[in-house]
């Protein structure tokens, strides 16, 4: 009897990780058990990001669009994600830093490299550093991959 209960649960984890994909977490180096590939991460984005620009639109003003654009690259820079030993697959993975046209105080990432930050939310800030922070927590939102944990 018992050696069946252990042979059901091995069943069941055999199961489960396979939609599972075994990689590097960018940040730690340590590998580790995902929902999805980088790959796949990426692809997930993607797809989102055009779902989330037609459900809110994007910020009609394109200097204030090409300033946080500006901002989170020279962010992303110093993040985990570029240093020389990081796996090739996240250091060469492009971001997107988008100002949605939504009054809601809020900023979020998708996973693969889409940061969003509403103008709700940078009406609300003082300076640029309250925005570098905000663009920091976002990028280590997916540098350590946590839509792939969940």
């Amino acid at each position: 009897m018992r050696v069946r209960t252990y042979l059901l649960v091995f069943s069941i984890l055999i199961v489960f990780a396979e939609g599972c994909a075994v990689s590097t977490n960018p940040v730690s180096g340590r590998r580790r058990l995902y929902g999805y590939s980088w790959a796949e991460e990426r692809r997930i984005g993607q797809e989102a990001d055009r779902q989330i620009v037609a459900q809110y639109g994007l910020y009609d003003d394109p200097e204030l669009a090409a300033y946080v654009d500006s901002l989170g690259q020279v962010i992303l820079a110093h993040s985990h994600l570029r240093r020389p030993n990081t796996p090739k697959e996240f250091r060469e993975t492009p971001f997107v830093f988008r100002v949605l046209d939504s009054p809601v105080v809020n900023a979020f990432a998708l996973p693969g490299g889409y940061v969003y930050v509403t103008r709700g939310l940078l009406a609300h800030l003082n300076n640029e550093a309250q925005l570098a922070v905000v663009l920091g927590h976002e990028i280590g939102h997916v540098a350590a991959r946590h839509a792939s944990q969940r």
